[in-house]
């Protein structure tokens, strides 16, 4: 009886396959079709995805995109939280910005090579710097930079990127003794981040925390 059982269901399983067969043809050609369109609408989607996932994930943790779009060629003073340093600015591509003590306040004195380390946050003419969120309008301003053009500054001092981050979301200048004195990043209040073994009543700055 088992043996008749298996016989009697061969054709219902083959049953589907056959009603199917009107044109099998037909059916293996509309992937071959189709095949090559869904592949690409695939890739492109997957593609979307992916940087909207890297991007996303990018702003949420270390805030590599500014969260409102400058006008074309403004530059962009915005900030976001790093372990251990807390908010400070960064750029409109979330580079992170550093002032320098010797500028004062009162002078670009990063020019010609100490340019090539600490890149300025340059202005270009005509245009305003503009403030993310968080970040204060009434502190930005610029002062001219002695190799030309305007520099943007915050609270007074020069802003400047370094080429030692080598990518958002590091602040490799923080506290780096170069070019003639310590490199620091900025809050948006217009403070100073100092390190604690840099607090030294000789080069005490004023603003700094």
């Amino acid at each position: 009886m088992r043996g008749t059982r298996d016989i009697e269901n061969i054709p219902a399983r083959s049953a589907a396959p056959i009603r199917s067969a009107p044109d099998p043809g037909d059916r293996r050609r509309r992937p071959a079709r189709r095949s090559p369109v869904i592949t690409a609408a695939a890739i492109a989607a997957a593609t979307v995805l992916a940087g909207c996932g890297s991007g996303a994930g990018a702003l949420a943790e270390s805030g590599l995109q500014p969260l409102i779009t400058p006008k074309p060629g403004a530059p962009m003073v915005d900030s976001r939280k790093f372990l251990g340093l807390g908010s400070i600015l960064v750029d409109g591509n979330g580079e992170t910005l550093y002032m320098f003590p010797p500028d004062d306040r009162q002078v670009v004195s990063c020019t010609d090579a100490c340019q090539g380390s600490w890149p300025p946050m340059t202005l270009p003419a005509n245009l305003s710097p503009q403030a993310g969120p968080g970040v204060d309008q009434s502190l930005l301003g610029s002062l001219p930079d002695p190799s030309g053009g305007h520099v943007v500054t915050y609270a007074g001092w020069p802003l400047y990127t370094y080429a030692g981050d080598l990518e958002p979301g590091q602040a490799n200048g923080q506290g780096l003794n170069l070019n003639g004195d310590s490199w620091y990043v900025v809050r948006p209040t217009g403070e100073i981040v100092i390190p604690p073994d840099h607090q030294d009543p000789r080069n005490e700055i004023d603003g700094g925390t």
